[in-house]
This record gives structure tokens, C-alpha cells and sequence, in this order.
């Protein structure tokens, strides 16, 4: 209420917090510029226009990952794999986070919401059209991200090789039609 009369600004390390201040300035109307600092390899304090990946919508987190592919395309089109494996598994572990806030915002329609205050009840009537076909895209999508994503040590014997860049992007590309589908569903 007192940044619709004067300027307020608010740094905070709470990620929860700021989800409630852009909450609460959307539920006012209140006009809301979110910039965040990040650290890159030896350097911190970087200023980025907008919120921090882990408050992104699924919208947002679209975008932000198309520019990740970008950040990539050079190395994998250079055949510079040492520069290239990393990022597409970077990419994979973000991508498999995108498909949870999708289960949250969109297959569960906003029902619950992590760092959410409440679990909304009056938003589950829209959840009896899921289809079998839902749990399955979200399953099969989730799993593959699961296999490339860092934080899985493979065994040697699998020798799996990481997704080139067309992959990549038909795997962002079936996260983008997934979204798509669910939202026009929801608007019928």
C-alpha cells in the first residue's frame, strides 16, 4: 500500500517473502520492478533484471530457458563438448524443475504452490478433466530430465551420451506444447 503513494524498495535474501510482496503488489495493482543479483564463476553481484529462477512462473521460466539454449548453441555448434555436456545437463536439471511448477500451477491448477501460504480448495473443482495421458506426459518428461541432469552419477557401463542441441530444444519445445494444452483446456 505505501509503494502506490511513494517508492519502497526491499532487499531480502526470504524467497518467500518477495513471492508475498509480488503477490501482494499484483493484488493492489501496484506497479513492481524485481531485480536480483547472481554470482558467475568468480565474479558476484551481478545485476539481472527480474526475479530469481526458484520464483519464476512457468512462463518465465519458458523464456529464461530458451536463453539458456542460446548460452549453448555456440559450444554445440563448435563440437566443444567439454563447454556443451555441462550446460545441457545444467539445462536438463532446470527443465525437470520447469515440469514441477507445471504440475503445481497447471496440472494442479494453483491448488498448492510451494512457498504458497495456503492450499487453495476452491481450486480443485477444474482437476476431475486430468487424463491418464497428463500423468504420463509429466512422468515420461520428468524422468528424461532426470537421466542428463547433474546430481546423477551414471554408471560407467551406460555410457549414455548427452542430448544434442535439436533434442534439447524439441524437449523444450514438448514442455511448451504440454503448457499450451493445459491452459486452453482450463479456459474451455
Amino acid at each position: 500500500e505505501e509503494s502506490k503513494e511513494r517508492q519502497v524498495i526491499v532487499f531480502t535474501h526470504d524467497a518467500v517473502f518477495l513471492m508475498a510482496l509480488m503477490e501482494s503488489a499484483g493484488r493492489l495493482e501496484a506497479p513492481i520492478t524485481v531485480t536480483h543479483l547472481e554470482r558467475r564463476s568468480d565474479v558476484t553481484g551481478i545485476v539481472v533484471d527480474g526475479a530469481p529462477w526458484m520464483t519464476m512462473r512457468v512462463k518465465e521460466r519458458i523464456g529464461y530457458l530458451k536463453k539458456r539454449l542460446g548460452d549453448a548453441k555456440p559450444h554445440s555448434n563448435a563440437g566443444n563438448t567439454l563447454v556443451y555436456e555441462p550446460l545441457a545437463r545444467d539445462f536438463y536439471g532446470l527443465l525437470r524443475e520447469a515440469w514441477e511448477r507445471g504440475v503445481e500451477e497447471l496440472l494442479l491448477n494453483g491448488v498448492v504452490i510451494r512457498f504458497g501460504r495456503a492450499v487453495q480448495t476452491s481450486r480443485l473443482k477444474p482437476l476431475t478433466d486430468l487424463e491418464d495421458s497428463d500423468i504420463a506426459t509429466v512422468d515420461t518428461a520428468m524422468s528424461k530430465c532426470s537421466t542428463f541432469m547433474r546430481g546423477h552419477d551414471d554408471a560407467a557401463e551406460i555410457n549414455e551420451p548427452v542430448p544434442d542441441l535439436p533434442e534439447l530444444e524439441a524437449d523444450l519445445l514438448a514442455f511448451e506444447d504440454w503448457v499450451k494444452s493445459m491452459r486452453s483446456r482450463k479456459r474451455s
